[in-house]
């Protein structure tokens, strides 16, 4: 939905490729796990962090890491960087991490010594990228523009009202299930978007914007939508 307003729209008139796919990608990838996961708990119990859970490894991890790459190195930038996407991919250290965690699930290793050393390891992978966050925000310049105020409203609106449309006439009563979805759609732009854009040389300061003003709104559409879903 973001693609057509930034590259064929006034709203995206005058930006860089660079800032267009920051925004794109600000717009489109939520924060599904880090703040799925104590929400959808709230709401639903354990099911509902199994939904977050599911929602962010079977779903939006594995297209940040592909598709999100995507948009990345081909709309960022002209020519791709230069390199080919495979190549890109296969440099990754997330596809190794999730290849490897994958082939020694299927080995028949013990593996709950492993689980407990990442889950260690990975405490620090939240206050780092709030860390990130917090450094990268212009804090001396925090007024939105168009293109983001755009973005924002893909991100926590128009996108989770189209997921309700559409839940309802797959589905017609909504179940917790349904509903968890369209929650975690409504969720504000993920945590490493501004990571995510300094390595593929994007707009750091757009996605930082973006990812920002989706967090301070989402304190306002969060309690709209449970309102409206009836949670």
């Amino acid at each position: 939905m973001l693609y057509p307003l930034l590259w064929h729209t006034r709203i995206g008139h005058g930006l860089s490729r660079e800032t267009r796919a920051a925004l794109l990608l600000a717009g489109t990838f939520g924060n599904v796990l880090f703040m799925g996961y104590p929400t959808l708990t709230f709401l639903y119990g354990d099911i509902g962090g199994s939904y977050a859970a599911f929602s962010d490894v079977l779903a939006s991890t594995p297209l940040v890491w592909t598709f999100g790459v995507w948009i990345a190195t081909r709309l960022g930038h002209q020519g791709g960087q230069g390199q080919s996407l495979l190549r890109t991919l296969l440099s990754l250290p997330p596809t190794w991490g999730f290849v490897l965690g994958f082939a020694v699930n299927l080995s028949g290793i013990e593996v709950e010594p492993l689980i407990k050393a990442a889950k260690f390891m990975g405490q620090a992978t939240i206050p780092i990228m709030l860390f990130t966050l917090g450094l990268s925000i212009p804090w001396g310049a925090l007024k939105p523009t168009r293109p983001v105020l755009a973005a924002v409203a893909v991100k926590l609106l128009i996108a989770p009202l189209l997921v309700f449309v559409l839940a309802r006439s797959m589905f017609g009563e909504l179940r917790p299930a349904q509903t968890a979805a369209i929650l975690e759609v409504a969720m504000p732009t993920m945590l490493m978007a501004a990571s995510f854009a300094d390595r593929f040389k994007l707009d750091v300061r757009a996605a930082a914007l973006t990812a920002s003003w989706t967090s301070l709104t989402f304190l306002i559409t969060l309690p709209a939508w449970i309102a409206f879903l009836g949670r």
